[in-house]
This record gives C-alpha cells, structure tokens and sequence, in this order.
C-alpha cells in the first residue's frame, strides 16, 4: 500500500475534527471539502459564516455538510472554550481570557 492511501485509510478510520481558522480563504474552504469528501476529517470552519459562503459560492465550491462557525457569536464558540482550556498552552488561562481568545480576529 502506498504512503497516502495508508495515511487516507488511517483517517477514514478514526476521523478528527479539524478547526481552520481562516475559513474565508478559498484554499481553506477547498480544503475542508476535499477532507469531508473524502471522509478524511470533520473539518470546522470559524470565522464569518456568511462571508464564508459567499467566497465558497463565487469559486463553485459546495458547503453542504461543512460546519461554519461565527466565532463572534458566544453559542457557537462556547463549546471550544472548554477545548481550548485543555491545551497545555492555555491551562493558566481564565474562562474569560479564552472568551476573549475565541472572539479576537484570526
């Protein structure tokens, strides 16, 4: 079996979820598609949802099934907070710092 397809069996097999940050980049949002069609990863994209789809749009590329998170909006980056606070990195870090983390621009 070659390299890749042993690396693309390993991630159909255990797919992680993938947060990119500079979702209104083109290249990410290929990305992303490419890793949910091909069952690679569960990839997150954050960042300003409707810009997001309108930059997917005008280059032909489909956000059916992609997940598009406003990281302004406390409900959607709630979740992450929690994540974000187990990262070594960010242990030391009140609940508001990581608040404050999750909002600021990427």
């Amino acid at each position: 079996m070659q390299l890749i397809e042993k690396f693309k069996s390993v991630c159909r097999s255990n797919p992680q979820t993938i947060l990119f940050a500079e979702a209104n980049d083109e290249r990410i949002i290929k990305a992303a598609r490419f890793l949910k069609d091909n069952e690679l990863a569960q990839p997150v994209l954050v960042g300003g949802g409707f810009r997001t789809r309108e930059i997917a749009s005008q280059n032909d590329i489909s956000t059916k099934g992609l997940e598009i998170i406003n990281h302004k909006h406390q409900k959607e980056y709630t979740p992450f907070v929690k994540q974000l606070s187990q990262i070594i990195k960010y242990k030391d870090c009140t609940k508001q710092d990581l608040e404050l983390l999750m909002r600021d621009e990427l």
